[in-house]
C-alpha cells in the first residue's frame, strides 16, 4: 500500500515539473523579448547626442561665403568669418588652430595686395 503511495506522487511530479519548467521558460523569454524591444527603442538616443547623423556644417560655411561675396562684403568681413570658421573646426578638435588660421589669413591677405 505504502509502495503504491509513492508510484503515484513521484507519477505527478514529473506533470508538475514539465509546468514549472514552461512557467520558467515563458517568464525569461517575455523578460529577454522585453529587455531587447527596450534596448532597440533606447540605445539609439545615446548615439543622438554624441555624434549627428549629417554633418551640413561644409554646405552652411560655404553658404554663408558665397553670401558674403554675393554681397561684395568687405575683407574684414571675410576675415571675421575665416576666423568663426577656424574657431569652429577647432572646438569640435577637427583642426589644429595656429597653422590652418595662418594659411587662411595668408590666402586672403594675398588676395587684396
Amino acid at each position: 500500500g505504502h509502495q503504491a503511495r509513492h508510484d503515484s506522487a513521484n507519477s505527478a511530479r514529473p506533470g508538475a515539473a514539465q509546468a514549472m519548467g514552461r512557467a520558467l521558460v515563458t517568464q525569461v523569454s517575455t523578460r529577454v523579448s522585453f529587455l531587447i524591444i527596450l534596448m532597440v527603442c533606447l540605445l539609439p538616443t545615446f548615439s543622438l547626442v554624441t555624434y549627428p547623423e549629417a554633418d551640413w556644417s561644409l554646405q552652411v560655411w560655404t553658404e554663408q561665403f558665397a553670401q558674403l561675396f554675393v554681397q561684395g562684403a568687405p575683407p574684414e568681413e571675410v576675415l571675421l568669418l575665416i576666423d568663426d570658421l577656424v574657431d569652429f573646426y577647432v572646438q569640435l578638435g577637427v583642426l589644429a588652430s595656429a597653422p590652418v588660421r595662418l594659411s587662411m589669413l595668408d590666402a586672403v591677405s594675398g588676395q587684396e595686395k
